[in-house]
Order: structure tokens, then sequence, then C-alpha cells
């Protein structure tokens, strides 16, 4: 009896893990070719010091969105974003944009922390979370990063920093570009 209620345990589990396999599945999928909207007054520094931003106009850019919920210096990981870009503007020079929506909940730890990573990348300070609220991201995390086109069409959801798997989709997707 005891064996049995350990099987269904486990079969119930792992059914579990499907449905919310599934789950995400179809919420990546309910973003793919949707357009992103900016808002249009933003605020944008570049390693604390306000800069007029325009939209390059590249192939590609990486948009990442950051709330104010946990550490902000964790989740930015700009190192990991500086090395990332360095591989991209070295195989794929001239196609990818970075850009930062940030939601600080500390303005002056936000400045110190992009000072001190010389991380140049145009942030934008959101400070009310207007881009959140004009695209209505899942509050998942996983949600925070996409791959936009240069019509601001999501072609990927998700970071390939520290993702090896989204990192080889971003770069198949750079490279079909380049190939045609």
């Amino acid at each position: 009896m005891r064996i049995c209620g350990l099987l269904f345990c486990m079969m119930l589990l792992t059914s579990c893990r499907d449905v919310e396999k599934e789950s995400k599945i179809a919420d990546v999928e309910s973003w793919i070719g949707k357009e992103i909207q900016f808002p249009t007054d933003g605020v944008f520094t570049r390693m604390g010091r306000d800069t007029v931003f325009c939209f390059p106009k590249l192939p590609y850019t990486i948009v990442n969105y950051i709330d104010s919920a946990g550490c902000v210096e964790c989740r930015l990981r700009a190192l990991e974003w500086k090395d990332f870009m360095n591989r991209l503007e070295m195989k794929y020079p001239g196609m990818v944009s970075l850009l930062f929506y940030i939601q600080p909940k500390n303005m002056k730890e936000l400045i110190w922390i992009l000072r001190g990573d010389d991380f140049s990348y145009p942030v934008c300070i959101d400070k009310n979370g207007d881009f959140n609220k004009m695209n209505q991201l899942p509050s998942d995390e996983a949600f925070g990063t996409f791959l936009l086109n240069a019509n601001k069409e999501v072609l990927l959801v998700g970071s390939p920093v520290g993702n090896k798997s989204l990192e080889r989709l971003y770069m198949d997707e750079f490279e079909h570009y380049r190939k045609f």
C-alpha cells in the first residue's frame, strides 16, 4: 500500500511538472510577434548620467525589464551582459543593441552599480513602472527579457545570459539574419 502511495505521488508530481511546462510554453508562444510598447517620457542614463536616447536602426534590440522587487544588482547581471554583448559585437557587428528598463527602489544604489560595473549600455529609469504597465508583463522574471526585431516585435522571450539554450537560440536568429 505504501509503495502504491509513493508511486501515485510521483506520478502526480510528474504530471504537475508537465502541466507547468506546457503552461510556460503557451505563455512564451503568446508573446511571439507581439509589439512591445515603450514609454515616450523615459529618462535614459549611461552610467548614471542623463542622456538623450534614440532607438538605433539595427535589425535587433534586446530589451531587459527589471522591476523594484529583489536585488537589482543580482538581476541586472551587468558584467555578464557586457561579456555577452562584447561577444555579439565581435561576431555580429552593428546588428544588436541592448536596452534596459529598470524600476529602481534606490536610485543612488542603481547609479553606483552602473558606474562600478562600467555599464555603458542605455538604461531607462522607469520610476513608475510604465514599461511594465504598457506591456502587461507577467510577474515571472523569465518574461523580462525580449529579443525584438526592427519593428519592435518579440522574436524570443528570456535572457540569454546564464542560459546556454536561450543563448543558442539568439545566436541562431542572428546567424539566420546574416545569411539573408
